[in-house]
C-alpha cells in the first residue's frame, strides 16, 4: 500500500470515528474522552504502520543492492554475492560453504551499502575474511 492510501484509511477512520461519537447520546465529558482515546489509538497505530513501512522499504533495498553485486557493509564484514548466500524470507546472509565466510550468519538489517576500497577482502577491524575463516 502506498503512503497516501494509508493516511486516507485513517482519515476515514477518524471522521467516522467522530461522526460517530457527535451523533451518540454520551455527555460531552465522555465524548471527549473516547475521542482523544480513539486519537490516541489512531495516531499510534499509524506510527507503527510507518515505521514498518519504513523498514520494509530499507530492507528491499539492502536486498536489491546485494542482489545487483554491491557491496554492503554489516557490522565491519565486508559481504559481496561471492561470499554469502541471501534467504530472503528471514532476511540474513549465510557464507557459502568452501568459502572463507562458511558459518557466518549475519542479519540484513544490520547492513549498509558501501562503496568498496582498493582492499576490499579486509575488513574495518584490520582482519582480512581469509583469516576470519581460519579461526
Amino acid at each position: 500500500m502506498g503512503p497516501l492510501s494509508v493516511i486516507g484509511i485513517f482519515c476515514l477512520l477518524g471522521a467516522l470515528a467522530a461522526v460517530l461519537l457527535y451523533q451518540s447520546s454520551l455527555a460531552i465529558s465522555r465524548k471527549l474522552l473516547l475521542g482523544s482515546v480513539l486519537l490516541v489509538l489512531l495516531i499510534s497505530l499509524g506510527g507503527y504502520n510507518y515505521i514498518q513501512s519504513k523498514r520494509t522499504s530499507i530492507t528491499t533495498l539492502l536486498e536489491e543492492a546485494f542482489g545487483s553485486g554491491e557491496t554492503l557493509d554489516c557490522e565491519g564484514f565486508l559481504v559481496h554475492k561471492n561470499d554469502f548466500n541471501l534467504i530472503s524470507q528471514t532476511y540474513t546472509l549465510i557464507g557459502k560453504r568452501d568459502t572463507p565466510t562458511s558459518n557466518i550468519i549475519i542479519s540484513l538489517e544490520k547492513c549498509k551499502i558501501t562503496t568498496p576500497s582498493k582492499e576490499d577482502a579486509e575488513l574495518l577491524n584490520g582482519h582480512t575474511i581469509e583469516e576470519i575463516g581460519r579461526e
